[in-house]
Formats: structure tokens, C-alpha cells, sequence
């Protein structure tokens, strides 16, 4: 019987052997881990920070771009509202009133030229017949000469 104590007891302190191994295993195993977090978990809080600051500046830039966006549609909107204002004058221009007015002005010079000529042949006329002006035949005097 005192060797099945002696044999319970070498069984229970290999037990106890074993089951401080195993323990400061497990400790030094759950240090590893323990450290390995905290190196997580500052990582993690430093990019918390960089996010922060990235979330920051976005949002900085995104207010700028909003200032940005209704300073240019202001413009715009002036833009269309004076396109608008002038676009009546254009589409006159364009339109057939510009050919009128050109077809006007080549009529125009037409008939300043034919009378430029005209003249010029009267004062010829006037010169060979070496005559001076009577003022009392103007009266009698038609367009182009006709009466």
C-alpha cells in the first residue's frame, strides 16, 4: 500500500511538474499575444489619427470645392442669363434681317454709283456746253434727267 502512495504521489507531483510547464507555457504564449495586441491596438489608434486628419482635410476641401462650385455657378448663370439677354440680337443678325440689310447696302452702293457716274456725266456735258447754271431750269429738271 505504501508503494501505491508513493506511486499516486510521483504521479501528482509529475502532474504538478507538468502542470507548471504547461502554465508558464501558456503565460509566456499569452505575453506573445498580450504584447502582439498592444502593438495592434496602437497601430490601430495612430491610424484612428490619420484617419481623423484625412477625414479632416476632405472635408476642408470639400467646402472649398462647395465655395468653389457656387462661386462657378453664379457665373455661369450670369453666363446664360446674358447669352439669353443677347440672343435676340444674334439670331437677327443670323437670321435673314443680316442678308436684307447686306442685299440693302449692295442696292444702295448700286444706286450711289449709278448716280456718281451719272453726274460725273452731267458735269461732263456741263463743260462741253460751257453753259452756267441756271437756277430757274432746276425746277424743270427730273430724276435722271427725265421731266
Amino acid at each position: 500500500m505504501l508503494s501505491l502512495f508513493e506511486y499516486i504521489i510521483e504521479d501528482l507531483n509529475d502532474e504538478v511538474t507538468n502542470g507548471k510547464a504547461a502554465e508558464a507555457k501558456s503565460q509566456v504564449e499569452f505575453e506573445e499575444e498580450k504584447a502582439t495586441a498592444e502593438k495592434l491596438r496602437t497601430e490601430l489608434a495612430a491610424k484612428v489619427v490619420t484617419l481623423e486628419g484625412i477625414i479632416a482635410k476632405r472635408n476642408e476641401a470639400k467646402t472649398e470645392e462647395n465655395k468653389d462650385m457656387k462661386e462657378n455657378n453664379g457665373d455661369r448663370d450670369a453666363e446664360l442669363s446674358y447669352k439669353a439677354k443677347i440672343q435676340p440680337d444674334c439670331d437677327w443678325i443670323i437670321g435673314a434681317a443680316f442678308q436684307k440689310r447686306a442685299d440693302a447696302r449692295v442696292a444702295e452702293m448700286g444706286g450711289l454709283t449709278t448716280a456718281k457716274e451719272f453726274l460725273a456725266g452731267q458735269s461732263a456735258l456741263l463743260e462741253r456746253s460751257k453753259r452756267t447754271f441756271d437756277d430757274n431750269k432746276l425746277g424743270h429738271i427730273g430724276f435722271l434727267g427725265i421731266a
